[in-house]
């Protein structure tokens, strides 16, 4: 008989194991430089790494069975091509453009842009402070986004 465990007790295992692997890829990447390296390849070994790490819960707790169809496969096409790839290839090209520091700020984006769609697709309702947190994600990023103009230096006599 198998012990059953709540699902806290799989998140607790899972973001501890997280933590631990991201702690120990920091630890090597001050080692290993980074630079030089195609970012095609990094991709597609982050890929790579994250589906060996989800592959074996998956095997374990989930059995890979699931209900072949259509709404299951479109949304999974959607998950894969529209969200991954499109945000991966929106990612390149704003790295391109900006810095990256100012990229990654945009990432805080997402649960307020999320927030707002399920306001306009299901009827969610919003909150006071979802209104507050979505205007102090708004003026982080925009903090974030303002050029800075450099002082002009007085020459000292």
């Amino acid at each position: 008989m198998r012990p059953r465990c709540s699902g806290i007790s799989y998140h607790l295992v899972l973001s501890s194991l997280s933590l631990w692997l991201v702690l120990s890829k920091e630890k090597w990447r001050w080692r290993i430089p980074l630079t030089g390296y195609p970012l095609t390849w990094l991709f597609f070994y982050q890929c790579l790494a994250t589906t060996l790490a989800l592959a074996l819960p998956a095997i374990l707790l989930e059995r890979l069975q699931t209900d072949w169809n259509p709404e299951f496969i479109s949304t999974m096409f959607w998950l894969i091509v529209g969200v991954s790839l499109g945000a991966y290839a929106l990612m390149w090209l704003l790295i391109e453009r900006m810095d990256a520091t100012r990229v990654a700020c945009l990432f805080y984006f997402g649960p307020p842009v999320t927030m707002l769609m399920a306001w306009i697709a299901f009827g969610d309702t919003l909150t006071f402070m979802d209104i507050m947190g979505l205007i102090v994600v708004f003026a982080g990023v925009l903090l974030t986004q303002k050029k800075t103009v450099p002082q002009p230096q007085h020459a000292s006599r």
